[in-house]
């Protein structure tokens, strides 16, 4: 990791491809709601907030433009207050409706939504510097800390988190199965490969944040789809990414593309924490326009490629040479479908008289 950035206003470093992706026409912020029951203290809570950015040097940084290449910042504004909002309906809302997202200004929000007897508080980290996993790491050591003010009334001594490097530091830094040393991935989106305006075109319209739409199995569902991957030794990833596949075919559109990222960082030697990387992700795709005669035929073709494609580094390589698959250009896919896999949602500790209603995923691609 590179050395701490003193100076206030200080570039930290120009963001790499991926981390770009975040940034152009619409800031990507995303995290996870909560919704909660119990008395919640909330100067405890704004308390951890500011704590947070002080331990973290991502999360008190911004985004600024030189010379049109986005870069980190670090931001000479103090630490940031929680946002409070009411009136607002805590079942379909993860923050008030005047609230703005602003990557020149912060990239760390907290949103709390006041109700009767509930409240929602919802995490939103700029994608550039946080991905899924990374995202649910600060979330554990919020609520951490959170407890430890509440139960001891201070934080422990800080220990501050430098800023994290890219995926494609990190593949050029370690092992992966397939690794052609004299391949590197690009750890610098320069100006010449950088068309924001061509880029922004493509991309829909800002939208508010909401939360996740939830189809939730009960605990036979659950407890049958384990089973089943078990006995057919398939992953339940497989056999969710059949089932949209088939899905998606069955209401009479074409045999969709499909692909999904892939977290790599149990995937190269030496493993790399959860938040030392910002995006260490990769995609794994699939095409196949025969979907087979059913459910886990298809889901093993999928589990089987996914296993082999991992395995020979063809799913690292995909990042490090930024070569688009030849599945896109491949006319018998009529659209594609993007899934992402949040990994497992750890529920956090929390003080006696709190207890967690809800956790979901909340999005928001903000106009900027």
């Amino acid at each position: 990791h590179q050395d701490t950035v003193d100076a206030p206003g200080e570039p930290i470093r120009p963001l790499s491809r991926l981390e770009t992706y975040f940034t152009f026409g619409f800031g990507h912020f995303g995290g996870q709601s909560m919704l909660i029951s119990g008395d919640l203290n909330i100067e405890a809570l704004n308390d951890t907030c500011i704590e947070m950015q002080l331990r973290h040097e991502s999360l008190r940084s911004i985004i600024r433009k030189n010379d049109q290449v986005p870069e980190f910042v670090a931001t000479h504004q103090p630490p940031k207050s929680i946002r409070v909002f009411e009136g607002e309906d805590l079942e379909t809302r993860s923050t008030g409706r005047e609230a703005v997202f602003d990557q020149t200004q912060q990239l760390f929000y907290v949103d709390l939504l006041l109700g009767d007897g509930q409240a929602r508080i919802t995490f939103f980290v700029h994608h550039s510097i946080a991905d899924g996993r990374h995202g649910s790491a600060i979330l554990i050591e919020f609520w951490s800390l959170y407890v430890q003010r509440i139960e001891e009334g201070q934080f422990p001594p800080i220990l501050t988190q430098k800023f994290p490097q890219s995926g494609e530091y990190f593949l050029n830094r370690t092992q992966y199965p397939g690794a052609d040393p004299s391949v590197k991935a690009d750890e610098v989106l320069r100006v010449p490969l950088w068309d924001e305006a061509a880029l922004a075109q493509k991309l829909p319209p800002p939208r508010e944040p909401a939360l996740a739409k939830q189809m939730q199995l009960e605990k036979l569902g659950r407890a049958n789809l384990a089973r089943l991957g078990n006995i057919e030794s398939i992953s339940i990833n497989a056999l969710v990414s059949a089932a949209l596949i088939r899905a998606h075919v069955r209401a009479g559109d074409p045999v969709p593309l499909y692909f999904y990222p892939v977290d790599l960082r149990d995937c190269v030697a030496p493993p790399v924490a959860p938040t030392e990387a910002t995006n260490l992700l990769s995609n794994a795709w699939f095409g196949d326009v025969e979907i087979g005669p059913d459910l886990v035929t298809l889901a093993r073709k999928i589990h089987v490629q996914f296993d082999r494609d991992l395995a020979d580094g063809t799913i690292h390589r995909t990042r490090v040479r930024n070569e688009p698959t030849k599945l896109l250009a491949d006319k018998s896919f009529g659209g594609a479908i993007h899934a992402t896999q949040l990994g497992r949602i750890r529920v956090p500790r929390l003080p006696g008289n709190l207890v967690v209603d809800d956790i979901t995923s909340s999005l928001s691609l903000i106009h900027i």
